[in-house]
């Protein structure tokens, strides 16, 4: 299977979906490939705004370039993502998935977006990325 991913002229991403023991979200989400996270990590930035999740299991705290994030957990989580082939493709299911919480600027309050991100448990072990001369690509 090869995914061709959405390119900017900043990122490429995948818009992803999912479903857990705790929560359906069926608004896409768009996920960036990050070859620099050591997991794939959903940012409560792109969940309903009524959805707390505090009320979600405590996570380990993960080191990201803008510091030290706590996180929560999402448990049996299935992945699909969104290609520019426009069809949705099932990635897997993820026993324990990490949750950012939202993120507010300390001046203007505004929430902060944070993006969610697609991970090295996938990228390197169940597909490989691929860098075209016009395309960035998963492979199985």
């Amino acid at each position: 299977m090869r995914l061709n991913a959405i390119r900017t002229s900043t990122a490429a991403y995948y818009l992803g979906i999912i479903r857990s023991d705790e929560l359906v979200v069926v608004k896409p989400m768009p996920f960036l490939v990050d070859t620099g996270s050591e997991c794939t990590v959903i940012s409560a930035f792109h969940l309903e705004n009524t959805f707390d999740c505090r009320t979600l299991q405590p996570g380990i705290d993960s080191m990201g370039v803008g510091g030290i994030e706590h996180t929560y957990l999402l448990n049996n989580v299935h992945l699909v993502l969104y290609t520019v082939d426009e069809e949705w493709h099932y990635i897997q299911k993820f026993k324990k998935m990490q949750v950012i919480p939202r993120k507010y600027d300390k001046e203007t309050k505004k929430i902060i977006p944070i993006p969610c991100l697609l991970g090295t448990d996938l990228i390197g072990k169940k597909f490989k990325l691929i860098y075209g001369k016009k395309n960035i690509f998963l492979q199985d």
